[in-house]
């Protein structure tokens, strides 16, 4: 695992972003300030960012008894969860596929696939990969129960659900587990009954239902979660929307060249010709997996995997942002399978010659990946590098420029960060964040109560019960002498609970 310790070595001297999400879950959270019972407690009987994600929690409490509040030490922990999943992927696919050439290598995309570094290098996507990490554990220990005598078998099984259990209580997406374990009776059959392979589910599905529904409610917008309504006001909108976004994704893993930390995908109403051609496109990869299943129905057992990895995401039920690197780290555990199960069957199958091409073009593609990996972990620097990078791939992405205006202001450059969060605004005028943000500008930092009116006036329409909005515009008039329009605006912001008071100063990650 050398190779990628070189590439992501670098992230262990960043620090935490300071306007998304990090300050959330650990700066600005005093339940992970060491390991006490009280602390715990807090863990499990509390949501943070909207997620009920308790060992997460738990795990940046170990992080904080052992560096304090050093980034770069939470970023270890962050790369050592990475590295373990990519031997767990190693040994999988090794008793899967046996030989450990294509074993190897399907290990390594997993672990230096630059689409990754989102989930590595950033502290609070801990949940990904702590929770892969204890998903791989809960499969792994699955596949070694199918295979034991029934002595042993009892112990792997209890492994497998335990190791589950943990990793539902790390992030709800691994709730696909029970699918994966379906795919897996069917592409690799055993001899034992149906009543065996269906009954040894059903605990795993209990646990997947109750952090489902635990999800669902944990993830509603007045608890701070990241659910939204459809994309474009339907589920017909949202699928035609998703068609183009799932052929970005297949891009993204193909040709790994264009990533960001935000994306300017917009809705479809209707088909078009990138909705035509990615329908187009998704049809005959539907084919192609139709075939590869009834023929090599173990390397067909991938395919599945990076299906059900994309559910959670696919937008069935809409989360309020529509796509991200992140959200590619479990459907990547099938494309690694497909690549290492893919190498290992042409080695076994192929002419010399053509065994030799093709690990020696493996070797070469993995060192693009690592390289690009390298290049990628150097964008996640600090929050101003992140998001100045995602302005330059994305330049209609109004989440970027907000961001990239957020950090500029937290560094007192106030006028970059007012042109900024003005190209935000001109991307997207309803844009709650956006609209406190220049009101707050306007108002505190450069004294021009009236100019920052507007967007006070604007945030407080579109969201009445937004208490520091309401707050900035009380400030704004008693600055113009408007006493009584500014005791109103207090009044109503004293009149608001303060779980809505706090606004959150970027849209919450899933």
């Amino acid at each position: 695992m050398t190779t990628v310790a070189l590439a992501y070595a670098r992230a262990l001297t960043h620090g935490f972003l300071s306007n998304w999400d990090d300050t959330a879950y650990v700066v600005g959270n005093p339940a992970v300030r060491g390991i006490t019972l009280d602390h715990v407690r807090s863990a499990f009987t509390s949501l943070f960012v909207g997620n009920y994600a308790p060992l997460q929690i738990v795990s940046y409490m170990l992080d904080y008894e052992l560096w304090g509040l050093q980034a770069g030490g939470f970023i270890l922990t962050n790369l050592l969860c990475h590295a373990a999943s990519a031997v767990l992927v190693y040994l999988l696919l090794a008793r899967l596929h046996g030989g450990r050439a294509g074993a190897l290598v399907g290990a390594l995309v997993f672990a230096l696939h630059p689409v990754q570094v989102e989930s590595v290098a950033w502290v609070s996507q801990r949940k990904n990969v702590l929770a892969m990490l204890l998903f791989l554990a809960a499969l792994h220990a699955y596949v070694r129960y199918r295979e034991r005598d029934a002595s042993r078998a009892g112990a792997w099984y209890a492994a497998s659900l335990a190791a589950f259990i943990l990793a539902l209580l790390t992030k709800s997406v691994t709730v696909v587990l029970p699918l994966v374990l379906v795919a897996l009776d069917f592409c690799f059959p055993t001899r034992a009954g149906w009543r065996r392979r269906v009954g040894d589910k059903v605990p795993f599905c209990l646990a997947a239902a109750g952090i489902a529904v635990l999800a669902l409610i944990s993830q509603s917008p007045g608890l701070g979660g990241g659910r939204a309504g459809y994309w474009g006001g339907s589920l017909g909108s949202t699928l035609l929307t998703m068609a183009a976004v799932l052929v970005r994704y297949a891009t993204m893993i193909v040709w790994p060249l264009h990533f960001s930390a935000g994306y300017a995908q917009g809705f479809k109403e209707g088909i078009d010709g990138e909705v035509a051609l990615s329908a187009a496109l998704l049809l005959a990869t539907a084919l192609a997996a139709l075939h590869l299943l009834r023929r090599q129905r173990a390397l067909g057992f991938w395919v599945l995997v990076v299906i059900i990895g994309l559910a959670p995401v696919s937008q069935l039920v809409p989360l309020v942002t529509l796509m991200n690197d992140r959200y590619l780290y479990f459907p990547m555990l099938g494309v690694a399978g497909l690549a290492g199960g893919g190498l290992q069957a042409i080695a076994v199958a192929a002419r010399p010659r053509w065994r030799t091409a093709a690990l020696g073009g493996s070797g070469l593609a993995l060192t693009l990946l690592a390289a690009l990996s390298f290049q990628q972990v150097g964008v996640w620097r600090d929050t101003v590098t992140l998001w100045r990078h995602a302005t330059v791939k994305e330049p209609d992405c109004s989440l970027a420029w907000l961001g990239l205006g957020a950090a500029l202001l937290d560094r007192g450059q106030v006028d970059e960060a007012l042109a900024a969060l003005q190209h935000s605004y001109m991307l997207f005028p309803g844009d709650q964040d956006t609209l406190y943000q220049l009101g707050f500008i306007y108002t505190q930092r450069l004294r021009q109560p009236l100019r920052g009116r507007p967007y006070l006036l604007a945030l407080t329409r579109l969201n009445p019960r937004h208490a520091a909005g309401l707050t900035l515009l009380g400030d704004s008039y008693l600055m113009t002498g408007e006493r009584e329009a500014a005791a109103e605006a207090f009044r109503r912001a004293r009149a608001i609970p303060p779980p809505a008071a706090a606004p959150f100063p970027l849209r919450p990650a899933a």
